[in-house]
């Protein structure tokens, strides 16, 4: 028998079987190394045909599971009333694909219940007669994502509710085209009119002549620098002046966004309001105060000279000790004065030629003569003339050398040393006390603030002797620092241009 057609159809039979293995076992290795769950559910009973390790670590089984149905293998999708089985099989009746985007998941993983979310499809497959025989899902764990997201919804929600209960508006520029994006409240806060293009320029017309420069130089400053901003300034609207603090960031360019700065505007009209109530209260109560104890100094210093000449010992030093107490009070009624003068403004600089080695030493000669507990000794030095408000300075001088005196300990020395060059002349104080913190350091010329722990709290003082300082070193525009260690004393450097 001629078998020659036979023989050709059983070959084309077997290269078409061997191209069906080659293509079914291309398509295993796909499913298998692919970087997402994949799985083929047979049948309308959702046997599970083909899954691979991703789908299996998402599911929390292993490959015990195929061959079964999927409500048998995940009996958590019915014991926990979860919609997969049903969209599966809507899928399979309808042929319509389905798509999951970040929805959430109940599965069991080392007997425990756990929350995931995941993006998936559900997609129907066809045989040759197109008959769906089965469906598949490729399935992509996103709960970190997800987490993230919902942590960042909260966090926004967290700011937004904070800027809101204080009453703040955020805003930035756009470092390039130099606009401003702002909300509704901003045109509010800046009783600027709604919806007109802000710019730098127009929101700082809104500030007063005598504060907009600076105002302007320090944002520019940050802007430039990429330095934090942080200012305080008045504006002028229709009710009146109100009080504002800003703090803003510059945000580099990235591949995706610009270069911005960002800010916050806090209104704190209030709280300067109550700021000027209170140092006129205690500018006024001070500078009343100042009369009557001028009179008792005098007094003191008369009924100390009379017991004195009447060698009556225990007395003298009695309204010796009397007279220190009012030369203290009188130092600190003077700082509360002048703390109210500084903030409004009215502090003035009598400006003189003097020269600073010799006023160091008559201030140096006037604590020696009250403080018998510390030596104080000139390190070098020489003679430099400055223009400066001589009694101003002395009062820093004299602040230094008694804060040194007064944080260390008995039988320890002071020291005193001078540097100059073309532009400065700096004097340092150097003690062996206590030392400052770091976190304190910060904050060391903060107004009000005193370190304060078990060392210190038998040592009297209200904060304001290195505020006071500070400013008047600033205003005479010379710098102030401080170096220390815990427990190995500090150095306070001023410097003065020469």
């Amino acid at each position: 028998m001629d078998v020659t057609e036979t023989k050709k159809h059983q070959e084309e039979q077997q290269r078409i079987i061997t191209q069906l293995q080659l293509s079914e076992a291309r398509f295993r290795n796909l499913v298998e190394n692919a970087p997402v769950g994949i799985a083929i559910y047979m049948g309308r009973e959702a046997i599970v045909g083909v899954v691979n390790e991703a789908m299996l670590t998402i599911w929390g089984k292993d490959k015990s599971v195929i061959g079964l149905p999927l409500s048998k293998a995940l009996p958590e999708l019915v014991s926990e009333n979860q919609p997969y089985l049903q969209l599966l099989d809507e899928v399979f009746t309808t042929g319509k694909r389905y798509n999951g985007n970040a929805e959430k998941a109940l599965l069991v993983h080392d007997g425990e219940l756990k929350e995931g979310y995941f993006t998936y499809i559900f997609q129907p497959l066809w045989d040759a007669q197109n008959e769906i025989y089965a469906v598949m899902q490729i399935a992509i764990d996103v709960t970190d994502q997800v987490a993230a997201r919902l942590q960042l919804e909260r966090t926004e929600e967290m700011l937004r509710f904070s800027v809101e209960a204080a009453k703040a508006v955020s805003w930035s520029i756009d470092l390039d085209t130099r606009e401003l994006t702002v909300p509704k409240e901003f045109f509010r806060t800046y009783d600027l009119p709604q919806n007109q293009q802000q710019t730098l320029e127009t929101m700082s017309a809104q500030i007063p002549a005598e504060y907009r420069q600076q105002a302007l130089a320090s944002i520019e400053k940050s802007l430039a620098e990429g330095s934090e901003l942080q200012i305080e300034h008045p504006i002028q609207t229709a009710d009146g002046i109100r009080w504002l603090r800003v703090f803003g960031k510059v945000n580099p360019a990235t591949p995706l966004q610009r270069a911005s700065f960002s800010a916050l505007t806090l209104d704190i009209t209030e709280q300067k309001q109550d700021e000027i109530r209170k140092n006129d209260f205690i500018g006024m109560v001070s500078h009343e105060l100042k009369t009557p104890l001028t009179s008792l100094t005098a007094m003191v210093q008369l009924l100390k000279s009379k017991l004195n000449r009447h060698n009556d010992h225990f007395l003298g030093n009695v309204a010796g000790n009397a007279e220190k107490q009012v030369k203290r009070m009188t130092r600190m009624i003077n700082g509360f004065l002048n703390v109210s003068r500084l903030d409004s403004g009215k502090i003035l600089l009598n400006k003189e030629r003097f020269e600073l080695l010799h006023l160091v030493e008559e201030v140096v000669g006037e604590i020696r003569l009250h403080n018998s507990k510390q030596t104080f000794e000139m390190r070098g030095g020489q003679p430099v003339w400055v223009e400066a408000d001589k009694d101003k300075i002395s009062s820093v001088i004299s602040n230094l050398l008694s804060n040194a005196a007064k944080y260390s300990p008995k039988d320890t020395s002071v020291f005193i040393t001078f540097e100059v060059d073309d532009k400065y002349v700096t004097l340092s104080v150097q003690d062996q006390g206590l030392g400052i913190k770091p976190e304190d350091q910060e904050k060391i010329f903060d107004r009000y603030y005193r370190v304060e722990d078990h060392r210190t709290h038998h040592i009297a003082g209200f904060g304001i002797g290195l505020y006071l300082s500070a400013e008047i070193i600033r205003l005479h525009g010379g710098h102030i620092s401080v170096e220390s260690t815990p427990g190995r004393g500090s150095t306070f450097h001023f410097s003065l241009p020469v």
